[in-house]
């Protein structure tokens, strides 16, 4: 079960890991709560549903939905705290799998879901995932733990079709996401122009949009900005820039960091938990800097001033190997059994 299978990080995995599923001879039923453009690709043999919700009224349709949903499989999964609480209201007859998308201190982000409810809800999942070790560690330190205290790291999946060869002329920098207070776009803008810098904002939609435009226009060297719209698939934009940037305020993995690396370009992030600092732990040519101006001014200044080669690329998409379908489809299938067994946990869980 998921919010919908299009426009979002979580919203991607949620078609990556069906792929996953189906090929693990699974046969998987999706339930989306909204239908919106840019579907991502799902498996033609997946029964999909949408749910079409447009206010509260809507919740208990929903619910017995999910009530009828759970009737039919042997396992429920539920991607982020919404859809959780959804399942956690249903009562499934089956066991419930959590799939943890945000950051619970920072509930206010993106739900109104108090934290005595998001602790019962994950509470009454056999098992709960993380795409993250720190984003696991975090939930664990705050009390939110599923019913055995399993709480397991399965890394996001990078799309199969991400990695690209990318161009050999290769400019500029790229930022992809919701243009949103949390995505912090402005420091993006801020850095790239100290760097002198052509930056490329995609994403097209989020609250602060007008005022990055008003922020790139009013500055001098407004030329290097420019605005690409959402495409569900980037990956030639990827491959045409000298890095990606990223400024998050927090970030719970960083689905961008991985779909860049596919695509040999290296990432210069800040340092905003989690994610970045696990995916680009050793790297040498992408970078994880303090969440200052400064900081992610010098770093875009080395990195587009230093020729791209052979040793750069192959170390992009060595560390985005790790985490295409068929390395992360293991963990799911060990995670799925690790439900159906009643959620007993093994050595070594994280």
């Amino acid at each position: 079960m998921t919010n919908s299978v299009s426009r979002g990080g979580a919203e991607r995995q949620t078609a990556l890991w069906a792929f996953v599923c189906e090929s693990l001879g699974n046969e998987v039923e999706i339930v989306a709560l909204h239908r919106r453009e840019h579907l991502y690709p799902l498996p033609e043999s997946a029964h999909v549903e949408f749910m079409m919700k447009s206010s509260r009224l809507d919740l208990p349709r929903i619910v017995r939905s999910v009530r009828a949903l759970a009737q039919r499989v042997d396992v429920v999964v539920a991607f982020q705290a919404y859809c959780g609480l959804l399942c956690y209201l249903a009562r499934p007859a089956r066991p419930l799998m959590f799939v943890a998308g945000g950051d619970p201190r920072r509930l206010r982000d993106s739900s109104r879901m108090p934290r005595w409810l998001l602790r019962k809800m994950i509470g009454s999942a056999a098992v709960a995932v993380a795409p993250s070790h720190g984003l696991s560690d975090c939930h664990r330190a705050m009390g939110l733990v599923p019913r055995s205290g399993a709480w397991v790291t399965i890394p996001n999946i990078a799309d199969d079709s991400a990695f690209v060869p990318g161009t050999a002329d290769r400019s500029g920098a790229l930022w992809v996401g919701r243009l949103g207070p949390e995505k912090d776009p402005l420091l993006a803008l801020d850095a790239a122009l100290g760097a002198d810098v052509p930056l490329t904002f995609l994403g097209g939609f989020g609250a602060l949009r007008d005022d990055v435009e008003a922020a790139a226009a009013a500055a001098d060297g407004s030329d290097l900005i420019s605005f690409r719209d959402f495409t569900p698939r980037p990956w030639d934009l990827y491959g045409a820039h000298r890095t990606l940037l990223l400024t998050s305020r927090y970030e719970t993995f960083g689905n961008v960091i991985i779909e860049s690396l596919a695509a040999g370009t290296p990432v210069v992030s800040v340092d905003c938990d989690f994610g970045p600092r696990e995916v680009l732990a050793g790297a040498r040519f992408s970078e994880v800097v303090p969440r200052e101006r400064e900081a992610l001014v010098a770093a875009l200044a080395r990195v587009v001033e230093r020729p791209y080669g052979e040793d750069e690329a192959r170390e992009c998409r060595e560390i985005a190997e790790r985490y295409r379908s068929a390395a992360i489809a293991p963990q799911i299938a060990d995670a799925l059994e690790l439900t159906l067994a009643g959620a007993r946990t093994p050595a070594g869980v994280a």
